[in-house]
């Protein structure tokens, strides 16, 4: 029976395939390797020091790695979790104050106007204001003529096509613009409000402004 004189690094080689799951030996499994090639070597023809001192150097250079790897692994952790509870703190201070977040959901409460602001991103010839049910049916309109490039608003009485008050609920704002050679213009919609409160899901936070929930990453002006 032949005796076994392969070095670690044979004995790492892979013979046929990698496995899938990972294909770098942990240090345990390097060490067994190690100490199985001590086991096996040949009495009459044992290791020499210089490549049992390099193989040593090996194992003590992967629990190295290792180590710095888990460490690092951990500060970046721990970085997350820092980061995560500052922006959860400072988020928790915009409680009454007033934002602008994008968005064209409006929480209509009856008898109240309600301002709706937008942005242009080119002159626009005609602007048409849809104000729409949860249901898409279209309730009211606003016309205008001649805006201007950037930021606009036009305010809704807050009454449907006939004159008569809306009932209290959401209603999504649809705006369709052209420009003087009746090609679409670029709209971004805004809702404004205060905060009443903040929602923390899953590490992510939520505002409640007006009985909606919106998305901080959303918000574009925080205000008094």
């Amino acid at each position: 029976m032949s005796l076994v004189t392969s070095s670690v690094s044979e004995l790492l080689a892979p013979k046929s395939k990698p496995p899938k799951s990972r294909d770098i030996a942990s240090k345990e499994e390097f060490l067994q390797l190690l100490v199985m090639q001590l086991k096996h070597q040949d009495p009459l023809n044992p290791m020499e020091a210089s490549n049992f001192s390099a193989q040593l150097a090996q194992f003590s250079s992967l629990e190295q790695l290792l180590n710095i790897n888990s460490t690092l692994t951990k500060s970046q952790n721990g970085n997350v979790l820092l980061a995560q509870a500052i922006s959860n703190s400072l988020t928790a201070n915009l409680i009454g104050k007033s934002i602008k977040s994008a968005g064209d959901t409006i929480n209509h409460i009856s008898g109240k106007g309600e301002k709706i602001n937008f942005t242009l991103e080119n002159d626009a010839e005609d602007v048409i204001i849809e104000i729409r049910d949860i249901n898409g049916l279209v309730i009211e309109k606003i016309a205008k003529n001649k805006l201007k490039k950037g930021e606009n608003w036009v305010e809704w009485d807050g009454k449907d096509l006939n004159g008569l008050p809306t009932s209290s609920g959401y209603y999504i704002i649809n705006i369709i613009a052209k420009d003087y050679l009746k090609n679409d213009v670029g709209v971004i919609k805004y809702i404004t409000g205060k905060v009443d409160a903040v929602r923390f899901v899953d590490g992510k936070a939520y505002l409640l402004v007006n009985g909606s929930e919106i998305d901080i990453s959303n918000v574009s002006e925080v205000f008094e």
